[in-house]
């Protein structure tokens, strides 16, 4: 079975790992995923919404559970974040259609433990490694043992934008 070149983009808590994803999607041709960039209302960061890199589509994905509109609809509830199922919808057809027509990179922006705990994002995203050439999926630092045990990884390189941040 072939095997996508996996790339792990992390860092901590704004260390500019939903941008870095975005503008490796934008700067190399033939890819196309998600990417979850935050919703702030004012100067307050209220939630995250799902973004399709290719068509530009927004979609509502978290909320803080303090800032939830009217008509939320709530799929679940981690810590201080209710997820839209619209939301989690969206990122599985943005995997279908990239499952259906594999592109030569994937972009997954912000995977954790809420999608690593969903079937059918597990197996839309294993099939997307055996079909594709290239991976690129922001992990948090401390969910990249998680991530690459769901999904057989041993093979990957790591850039830490936090190291970087550090390092300057």
């Amino acid at each position: 079975m072939a095997r996508a070149a996996v790339h792990i983009i992390t860092g901590g808590r704004d260390s500019g790992k939903t941008a870095r994803i975005r503008a490796l999607h934008g700067g190399r041709s033939g890819g196309d995923g998600y990417a979850c960039p935050k919703l702030f209302a004012g100067e307050e960061h209220a939630g995250y919404d799902v973004l399709c890199l290719s068509t530009g589509m927004r979609m509502p994905l978290a909320r803080r559970n303090d800032r939830l509109p009217p008509g939320w609809d709530e799929s679940l509830t981690t810590g201080m974040y209710s997820f839209s199922g619209a939301g989690l919808s969206f990122i599985d057809s943005i995997l279908e259609a990239l499952a259906a027509h594999p592109p030569e990179r994937v972009y997954a922006d912000e995977i954790g433990t809420l999608d690593l705990g969903r079937a059918r994002f597990r197996a839309l995203f294993a099939a997307l490694l055996s079909s594709c050439g290239e991976v690129y999926a922001g992990v948090r630092q401390n969910r990249i043992a998680e991530f690459v045990e769901a999904f057989g990884i041993t093979d990957y390189s790591i850039t830490d934008l936090s190291a970087k941040e550090e390092r300057q």
